[in-house]
């Protein structure tokens, strides 16, 4: 049986939230762990590190259309820029939605049946 379309339609925006989350999460603490910049530079820490690579794979595919899409030595509007980032949100969603409704299906023949 199918799972039914208001159902995936929840779990695509859930996964869209939850990823869009996550990267707002990861920017902020490698933005916060970068510290000041009149400091002394000092090596970022693990944490940062891990923040800004997990920012860095959560941004893509966004971020790479963004800069094709972007003239070089232009800045596009901000707006652009706030829908690139929620659709890039969107289409994460959208594929964790997909694999989650794959791998939740359950063939017929694994079901108990009822027959008495």
């Amino acid at each position: 049986m199918a799972v039914p379309i208001v159902r995936r339609w929840r779990l695509w925006v859930g996964m869209s939230l939850l990823h869009y989350s996550l990267m707002v999460l990861a920017l902020a603490v490698a933005i916060a762990a970068a510290g000041n910049i009149d400091d002394e530079p000092v090596p970022p820490s693990a944490a940062a590190r891990l923040c800004e690579s997990a920012a860095a794979v959560l941004m893509s595919p966004g971020r790479q259309i963004w800069q094709v899409v972007q003239p070089p030595g232009r800045h596009l509007p901000d707006l652009l820029e706030h829908l690139a980032f929620v659709g890039n949100s969107a289409l994460w969603g959208a594929a964790f939605a997909g694999i989650v409704a794959f791998f939740g299906r359950r063939p017929d023949h694994h079901r108990p049946s009822r027959a008495a």
